[in-house]
């Protein structure tokens, strides 16, 4: 059976047809509006504010530079730490620098104000009280503690959780896991609390307020995955393709927090990286101690050894001594030069007379700088002779 739509005419969409389609079901868009409007107001009220935190620093900057202070003595560059922007940025964004950040800082423990159900994280400064945590002891982390006052001179602590891990500041790990937490007590102000996973000092800031509707509570966190979660959370890029400078992100709940993270990241990062080049000053002067060492070292043997010589030989005048050497040297190498020459045409002669053919075409010994006139009237001598064998070898023939 064949099924035509009425949404088309022509082989085109029928605008007209499905707007009345639409119109006809518009009790639906009604209920979606009272539906979707009060849950997005919902959203908006508990949605916590979201900051996004800057920090910009210039990496490396001196690399670029076409000279180099570390390059100052000749093969040192062994020894000099060339890194790419991209490496300086994965330093930036490493583990190991999160977590010297995150111990440098009061971050373990986090302040909330809940007003009307909703929670606002607050900066200690401008918290009631302050928290400050017993190292030594395994504290319950990642759940809210809540602080109430019924009186000018006591606090009362409560906490009501489950599937609690707890948390060692003083070996920095994780300790144990608690199925469910359940903590009720009453403490004085100003004196050690003590439970079985929870124990800290509250010092207050100001006096009991009866009419105080906020609740407050604080988390104790995991360094190491506060570290980690801070890692994450950080975007750092370039600010142009050419630049060694590079821009850092931060979106965080608490702008003070994130900029004291940042500028407390900014400058872990730099005291590393100037122990780095103290350490490379180190094992630079450590270089050249050892190789002026080394040096001396053998400056004392050849004095030593000059002593020795001088001793031996009764050399009293150095100068004197060394130039007489210097003159006998030229001369025995002006001998030897000589003597070579002579050595160079003696062979040339005895090579000449082993051919027969070739003795009218002996070179005179002036023509290799040799002055010997007994050698000299020998050779015309040859060359006479030979030139009468020849004659008298043709005469022969002819007869």
């Amino acid at each position: 059976m064949e099924q035509t739509s009425t949404n088309f005419v022509d082989g085109k969409i029928n605008i007209k047809e499905i707007f009345l389609k639409l119109r006809s079901k518009w009790y639906y868009y009604l209920i979606s509006l009272f539906i979707l409007i009060p849950t997005a107001l919902v959203y908006i009220y508990f949605a916590d504010n979201v900051y996004l935190i800057k920090a910009s620093i210039l990496l490396n900057g001196e690399v670029k530079n076409g000279l180099n202070s570390e390059k100052f003595l000749k093969g040192m560059e062994l020894m000099t730490s060339h890194t790419e922007i991209e490496d300086e940025i994965g330093i930036l964004k490493s583990y190991s620098l999160a977590q010297s950040t995150v111990r440098k800082l009061p971050f373990g423990i986090t302040y909330y104000s809940k007003v009307k159900f909703r929670s606002f994280e607050v900066s200690e400064k401008d918290y009631p009280f302050r928290i400050e945590l017993d190292s030594t002891y395994n504290q319950i982390v990642e759940v809210p503690i809540f602080i109430s006052r019924p009186n000018d001179s006591s606090y009362t602590v409560e906490v009501s959780a489950k599937k609690v891990s707890t948390y060692n500041f003083y070996i920095n790990r994780a300790t144990e896991f608690l199925s469910t937490v359940e903590i009720e007590k009453t403490n004085f102000n100003n004196k050690l609390f003590i439970d079985t996973n929870l124990s800290f000092k509250t010092f207050f800031k100001t006096t009991y307020s009866k009419n105080d509707e906020a609740q407050y509570y604080f988390i104790i966190h995991n360094l190491n995955s506060l570290a980690y979660s801070y890692k994450e959370a950080l975007d750092i890029k370039p600010v142009s393709r050419e630049s060694n400078l590079v821009e850092l992100s931060l979106k965080v709940k608490s702008p003070e927090a994130g900029v004291v993270l940042l500028n407390t990241l900014l400058d872990v990062y730099r005291t590393n990286e100037l122990i780095k080049k103290n350490q490379l000053g180190l094992k630079t002067i450590k270089f050249i101690d050892d190789q002026l060492s080394g040096v001396s070292d053998e400056l004392r043997q050849v004095e030593s050894s000059l002593e020795s010589f001088r001793s031996r030989n009764n050399i009293l005048d150095i100068n004197t001594t060394a130039e007489n050497l210097t003159k006998n040297l030229d001369k025995l190498e002006s001998d030897k030069s000589t003597l070579e020459q002579k050595l160079k045409y003696y062979k040339y002669i005895a090579t000449s007379l082993e051919k027969e053919n070739n003795l009218k075409n002996i070179a005179a010994p002036s023509t290799f700088g040799l002055e010997d006139p007994l050698l000299n009237n020998l050779l015309l001598e040859l060359t006479r002779l030979n030139q009468e064998r020849i004659g008298l070898n043709y005469s022969t023939r002819e007869g």
